[in-house]
């Protein structure tokens, strides 16, 4: 297996973070961007011969110069600024620091250094722009930001004061930014560092080490009735891309655009895909500064945490390796490096050889493992306790977007004579010719794209015949039974 190891440490590659300003996209290095924050409503001013230098911004102890980038370089302005969206980026270069304005942070994207392109060939320490690089996804070109020519440009920076006296508070300086705030800095062996991302109106703080990437959202192939989950193809992996919003307590606002971010989540060889709205901050927090999460999340499992923003917003923090125990369809995520599997031995002489899935399929447990199509399940749905029929008794009808669904207790027709009895935990929503059925079914394993898992067919005596999918590796095989329920079991 190749473990989803992070990447930032490839020579190769350099992680930006993609900022607007005006119509100008630009990349920063990612280590040279410690901050991110809302513009303020006013700025300190600072009388100076120079325009771009906007003010001073009050960060805990620090002041830091802040400059407005357009007002210095011919940048075309944006058609319609929403000062709403724009921040305040700290950059970072040693000891100094600067803040600069954009009007929007856009996701972190890595390119491989063989992509940039240097188009100022003559030393010029006056341009605070050489390099340009192409990203996939994004039309034009993003121009790169020269964070040392900027500061030594604008001769303006907060740096970090000498401690003339023992006692003293340590200066944020020597933090990283995202250690920046009205509170001393943690201790590094005890802090951890988070991307805060917004979806919806929720704020979500991911700790750092376990980002995959953060990239415009990619086509997702459909599975079951949501538009926000599916499966999306990243860095050769199938990925599952799972509507974490769903999830929640329902939110009291208003519907708001759709996502327009895949965050991919790593931890050890398995990876899992969110869609988010935009990323907001990094921000390191120690254990002192989290509360206990509501009851209501903590319920969920994967909200570990509360922490707040530097505007005293609340930040979830979640449970990466949690959120993905949760989601077995994290499993397809996985790469083995060995030749796959041809698929186990065939049942009888004279069998067919077995071939790869030809479309996706959802592995359930239904009393045994079995297998079913993807295309035709509409929704997974998670049974509230009051929903769950008392063993013995006939389901009753479910109520699902406005209509009333028939529920077919599957464990009980297909569960082997012996095998211990538990109560369903979701209704598989199913098309079928003459309408919509609901399946009871004791628990969801997996989701496997197309082409991934060898499907034969099995000899069960006098002439029947029953299809099989080969889950594992070689050492590790288990065969799931398939059964198509939009024709079966009806």
């Amino acid at each position: 297996m190749t473990p989803c190891a992070p990447e930032a440490t490839d020579p190769a590659s350099l992680e930006l973070a993609l900022v607007q300003i005006g119509q100008l996209t630009v990349g920063i290095p990612i280590e040279q961007l410690q901050h991110a924050l809302p513009r303020p409503a006013d700025l300190t001013p600072l009388p100076r011969r120079d325009h771009a230098l906007m003010g001073l911004l009050a960060l805990g102890a620090q002041c830091l110069p802040v400059v407005d980038l357009s007002r210095w370089v011919d940048i075309p302005s944006a058609t319609q600024p929403d000062p709403a969206s724009e921040r305040i980026v700290v950059l970072g270069d040693g000891g100094r620091q600067l803040g600069l304005l954009v009007q929007a942070v856009l996701g972190v994207r890595r390119v491989n250094r063989s992509a940039l392109r240097t188009v100022q060939h003559q030393a010029r320490p006056d341009e605070v722009f050489e390099t340009v690089a192409q990203i996939e996804g994004l039309t034009g070109w993003v121009s790169l930001l020269e964070t040392q020519r900027l500061m030594a440009l604008a001769q303006v920076w907060s740096e970090e004061p000498e401690c003339q006296q023992p006692g003293n508070a340590p200066s944020l300086a020597r933090t990283t930014a995202a250690e920046l705030g009205p509170t001393p800095p943690p201790p590094a062996d005890s802090a951890t560092r988070y991307a805060v991302l917004r979806l919806g109106e929720r704020l979500l703080g991911f700790p750092a080490v376990a980002l995959g990437e953060l990239l415009p959202r990619p086509p997702l192939q459909a599975l079951g009735g949501s538009d926000h989950s599916g499966i999306a193809s990243w860095r050769g992996r199938h990925l599952p891309v799972v509507d974490l919003d769903r999830r929640w307590p329902p939110a009291a606002s208003a519907p708001v655009a759709p996502p327009a971010w895949l965050l991919v989540l790593c931890h050890g060889e398995l990876a899992l895909g969110l869609l988010m709205h935009e990323l907001c901050d990094l921000v390191t927090w120690s254990p002192g500064q989290i509360d206990s999460p509501p009851h209501a999340l903590a319920d969920l499992g994967w909200v570990q945490g509360l922490a707040q923003d530097a505007q005293g917003e609340p930040v979830y923090l979640i449970d990466v390796e949690a959120l993905l125990a949760q989601h077995p369809e994290a499993l397809i995520s996985r790469v083995d490096g060995a030749t796959p599997a041809e698929g186990p031995q065939r049942a009888r002489r004279g069998s067919p050889p077995a071939q790869r899935n030809e479309q996706p399929y959802l592995v359930f447990e239904a009393g045994a493992l079995l297998c079913t199509p993807v295309a035709a399940v509409q929704e997974i749905l998670a049974l509230a306790p009051e929903d769950i029929p008392p063993a013995g008794e006939i389901a009753a009808p479910l109520a699902w977007r406005g209509q009333w669904l028939d529920l077919i207790d599957l464990p009980s027709r297909l569960r082997p004579k012996g095998r211990p009895v538990r109560p369903p935990s979701h209704v598989l929503v199913v098309q079928q010719s003459q309408g919509l059925q609901g399946f009871l079914i004791d628990g969801i394993h997996a989701i496997v794209p197309t082409g991934r898992a060898p499907l034969s067919q099995v000899s069960l005596g006098h002439g029947l015949v029953c299809d099989v999918l080969t889950l594992g590796d070689a050492d590790q095989q288990r065969s799931v039974r398939r059964i198509d329920l939009s024709v079966e079991l009806a």
